[in-house]
């Protein structure tokens, strides 16, 4: 009996060590089943003390089911209604919509800008006289005497133009300032000449610059054609070549001093025998959608500049070669600079010279009067207000009144608040490191 009954206690000690060693199945059911009930006493107990509007009402055990689904429901409809708006706002907020701001100010004194003057005509004709130059362009552009067209061999060209420098071409053959500009005063009282000019290679061809000079700008302090530009120029008809225009006169064009002078886009146009008007007035840019990328030959970003580059490196990629007018190789994508400053222009005409101008003239010059009516002409540049238009473009709808939209929201429709955010966040972290704790506290009874 003692034997029997010492063999069965020493069965059920190793059957007792065996199951503290390795937990039955049945335990491990257990703790599952234990694990439910308390996830949903954690969870009522939440939706009990959070500041989330009505969410208390869905777990409430003293309300029906009804009146539980019923809550559900509303909270449903809340929480669609923020992610509906909250979708619709951020959509705005990416988009980055802007207004734009208009004000007048009223500075002492405003800037000058450069002007650009270039003769219809590109090239001289007492330089090209006999000259393979004469002969191509008049098969290109038709001979005065024949009026037509010509084949052009371009073989018999190929040694001269590849030789050719084309800037020192360029620049004798066109017409000169000294030839062209009779009279020049600045401010009514400044008597000005060729020197206050410089010459410039442009898409037009040689022009010459008033006033390009960056550091030593000039400005004006009073407005009125008392205190701008006058110019008295010839156009000298008697040495126009063929080309691509078909009229008369000169080129003008006004800009900033950085800017490069794109006159064959937007320059104005003047005749001989009119007596001309260009009142400016000053407009300023400041733009959010923009760039002032650095430039590689210029030292202001302006959209002019960046089109100028980029057109030299497509010139160059095509025909390996580029017009005297270009800067080096460049590949840029062009946009708005950030900052810009444009001249609005107001153009009026009258005749010139007058009857009296006229005699003197004929006197000074010892020309007849068909030729000063076919060749000069009289233009003057000015400040026609000192007011100066700035434009600027601002965020309609900024960060701040972004998070005022998610709050209003959340508030409206959730009675909820950046701290109600948070509760949610600490209950989920506050359950995972509970769950955490509880799967290493098994592991070490394991």
């Amino acid at each position: 009996m003692d034997a029997s009954n010492s063999s069965r206690n020493i069965m059920e000690t190793v059957f007792q060590t065996t199951n503290d060693v390795h937990p039955s199945s049945d335990e491990d059911m257990s703790h599952q089943r234990n694990c439910a009930p308390r996830c949903r006493d954690r969870l009522r107990e939440f939706t009990q003390e959070t500041t989330l509007h009505g969410i208390r009402f869905t777990t409430d055990s003293k309300s029906n089911i009804y009146r539980r689904l019923m809550w559900v429901l509303f909270v449903s409809l809340g929480t669609a209604g923020v992610v509906i708006t909250l979708k619709d706002s951020a959509i705005r907020f990416i988009a980055q919509p802007v207004t734009t701001v208009v004000e007048i100010h009223h500075p002492n004194a405003v800037p000058f800008p450069a002007v650009t003057v270039c003769n219809y005509n590109k090239y001289r004709q007492s330089v090209l006289a006999g000259t393979w130059a004469e002969d191509l362009l008049y098969k290109m552009y038709g001979s005065p005497v024949q009026g037509e067209i010509g084949e052009v061999d371009w073989s018999n060209y190929t040694d001269v133009i590849t030789n050719l420098n084309r800037t020192a071409f360029e620049m004798e053959a066109a017409h000169q300032i000294e030839d062209m500009l009779i009279a020049c005063t600045w401010s009514s009282e400044t008597a000005c000449g060729p020197e206050n000019f410089t010459n410039v290679m442009t898409n037009y061809g040689v022009c010459y610059t008033f006033n390009g000079d960056v550091k030593n700008g000039l400005t004006v302090k009073n407005r009125g054609s008392m205190f701008g530009l006058y110019m008295v120029l010839d156009i000298e008809q008697h040495e126009y070549m063929p080309g691509v225009s078909k009229g008369a006169g000169v080129k003008i064009m006004t800009h900033t001093q950085t800017d490069v002078p794109l006159v064959n886009e937007v320059s104005m146009s003047f005749g001989p025998g009119m007596d001309s008007t260009i009142a400016l007035r000053l407009h300023q840019t400041k733009l959010l959608r923009c760039t002032n990328q650095p430039l590689q030959y210029f030292d202001v970003y302006s959209r002019a500049n960046c089109e100028m580059e980029s057109f030299t490196l497509a010139a160059t990629k095509s025909c390996t070669c580029r017009e005297p007018y270009m800067p080096e190789e460049s590949e840029l994508s062009c946009e708005s600079a950030c900052q810009e400053v444009i001249y609005d222009s107001t153009i009026s005409y009258g005749s010139y010279p007058s009857l009296q101008i006229l005699k003197k003239i004929q006197l000074m010059r010892n020309i007849t009067e068909a030729e000063i009516r076919e060749n000069y002409l009289a233009i003057s540049v000015f400040i026609e207000d000192l007011t100066v238009l700035s434009t600027e473009e601002e965020y309609s709808y900024t960060y701040d009144a972004f998070l005022g939209d998610i709050g209003g929201q959340f508030g409206l429709c959730l009675g909820a608040s950046l701290l109600t955010l948070l509760e949610f966040f600490d209950f989920l972290m506050m359950s995972l490191c509970g769950a955490c704790r509880r799967w290493y506290n098994r592991s070490r009874k394991q």
